[in-house]
């Protein structure tokens, strides 16, 4: 409508197919009786995405979005008895049904105390529909595992917020300062409830000369552990309690070659460029 308010709307649809690792049929034991199975007669999922966002004075967001997915894929836990008469937990991948999954958020990308401060911050909501079935793995062309079906029908609502912010604290502005943080609730997914997770990071940059020093500290508090439980109605359970060690401290060095005023000039002509394009010019 006007320079401080912008209005868009988006509808897109695909098809994403299988990675060549998830149609590999290869097998992962973890025990003799728990396994990880890929599926190469996996299906592609089809995506039907909407998406309405809204800008006030091109820093502050409201979105919106409408995702429904059918032949949706995961490695979904199936239980049964062995031809020994052991009981086996394996997770294939396969196609199982529909989801969607409608969200909102808020948030602002913007510059504070003539740029000394810069953040980029979100909040968000979603809700998640999940509904299908799979009753077995259909790589197991000898019948060797007698598996319980898993029905997936469930509803999940959940939250989050993604704060990233950048302070400068130098007036030659040379330091900085990067502070990000992350939080999900728990929701459901196909292998069960996940329980909530968060992570903080921290770096400092130092601009010298030609070069760039850069400290990152990242999941300080070790927090991203990623614990799951799945429940079915007819008593089997899954759990998942997965710790990938992502805290860490990363140290980087940049140096910078090449003639200056000729890179200032080439940023400008490829800038030009980029406005002729948008313009539609030759």
């Amino acid at each position: 409508p006007n320079s401080n308010h912008s209005f868009s709307y988006s509808f897109s649809s695909r098809a994403e197919r299988p990675q060549f690792w998830a149609i590999t049929p290869t097998k992962l034991y973890l025990t003799t009786t728990n396994y990880v199975q890929n599926n190469p007669f996996a299906k592609p999922e089809k995506y039907y995405n909407q998406e309405l966002m809204y800008m006030f004075k091109s820093a502050y967001f409201l979105n919106l979005s409408h995702s429904y997915v059918t032949d949706a894929v995961e490695q979904i836990p199936l239980q049964g008895i062995n031809q020994k008469g052991e009981n086996v937990l394996a997770y294939i991948r396969n196609n199982y049904g529909t989801k969607q999954e409608m969200s909102a958020s808020v948030g602002m990308q913007k510059q504070f105390f003539k740029g000394i401060w810069n953040a980029n911050n979100s909040f968000y909501i979603g809700h998640t529909i999940v509904k299908g079935e799979v009753s077995g793995d259909p790589t197991d062309i000898k019948n060797e595992v007698k598996f319980n079906k898993n029905i997936l029908d469930y509803n999940t609502t959940f939250l989050g917020v993604q704060l990233n912010n950048t302070v400068r604290l130098s007036r030659k502005k040379d330091l900085f300062l990067g502070i990000n943080y992350m939080y999900n609730s728990g929701l459901q997914i196909e292998l069960g409830k996940l329980r909530p997770f968060q992570s903080l990071d921290l770096s400092l940059k130092k601009n010298w000369n030609d070069f760039t020093f850069n400290a990152q500290i990242r999941d300080i508090f070790h927090t991203s552990e990623n614990r799951i439980e799945g429940y079915q109605n007819n008593g089997n359970y899954n759990i998942i309690d997965q710790l990938q060690y992502r805290r860490r401290f990363i140290f980087t060095i940049t140096y910078s070659f090449g003639n200056k005023k000729l890179q200032k000039a080439r940023s400008i002509e490829s800038a030009n460029e980029s406005i002729k394009n948008r313009a539609g010019g030759n």
